[in-house]
């Protein structure tokens, strides 16, 4: 049969070819013509071309859907749950605080609902290692698709060099694979804007669970430890304050934040 050759191309071709092109892009694409041959370069071939690096964008596509849509979904509206059933009950607690002729004595307030918020407390501080594991997920899941992304738009450059080099019927062919790649570049962007939101959605749960529960939340017991059904005169106004400003923070800086 023929002997098949390599494309003889120089980078500097490449940089006249495509003048706006960054020169790692001119780099990953030169390396890709420099291994085809224009002789081996049939139909099937041309159709070939970049549909391996599709398939995988496909199944990164498909993984992300599964880590924001099931059980990481699972997590983070768990969380978001949880957070605002905490913020309900801290939200009735501070408004006993405020006292009133009607209103249940604060003591008897946060005896209802001191098991409930240490439980909520527990499941919270729980999440976060899945949170974080899930946010680490989506990092290398973000770092993927970059490197997807650079790989098919060397594809697309690749087709159409080509189309330059071989004759109409298989430049054709080449064509339509770069509209192709071309639409495989706009999902990679918008998949990872969508990852970006994602991932700004977990770090915000993250740092709300942390920084607005598990180190604020522990004080609420011991300031709450001195009332009882009718306030004892060992508990001051000082420390009724002081209470009351606790829980507005933490009230305050959960709404904020949900």
């Amino acid at each position: 049969g023929r002997r098949q050759r390599p494309l003889q191309i120089e980078p500097a071709q490449l940089a006249r070819r495509f003048p706006g092109a960054q020169p790692a892009l001119l780099e990953r694409t030169h390396a890709l013509l420099a291994g085809l041959s224009p002789q081996a370069m049939d139909a099937p071939a041309c159709l070939r071309l970049g549909a391996p690096e599709q398939e995988e964008l496909a199944a990164l596509t498909r993984q992300r859907l599964a880590t924001v849509g099931g059980s990481g979904c699972r997590r983070a509206c768990g969380v978001a749950r949880h957070l605002a059933r905490l913020h309900g009950l801290l939200r009735e607690v501070l408004d006993a605080m405020d006292g009133g002729l009607f209103k249940k004595p604060v003591a008897k307030v946060w005896a209802s609902m001191a098991v409930e918020i240490r439980q909520i407390e527990g499941l919270l501080s729980q999440a976060v290692p899945a949170l974080a594991g899930m946010l680490a997920e989506l990092e290398a899941l973000a770092g993927r698709l970059a490197r997807a992304g650079g790989v098919l738009q060397a594809q697309a450059l690749a087709a159409e060099y080509l189309q330059d080099v071989l004759d109409p019927d298989r430049g054709q062919l080449l064509a339509a694979r770069q509209a192709a790649l071309q639409a495989s570049q706009a999902l990679v962007l918008e998949q990872l804007q969508a990852l970006a939101l994602d991932r700004q959605r977990v770090q915000e749960l993250v740092a709300l669970v942390q920084d607005g529960v598990l180190l604020q939340l522990p004080s609420v017991p011991s300031q709450m430890a001195g009332l009882s059904s009718r306030q004892s005169s060992g508990y001051s106004d000082t420390q009724r304050f002081l209470a009351t400003e606790k829980l507005a923070e933490i009230v305050g800086f959960i709404q904020r934040k949900l």
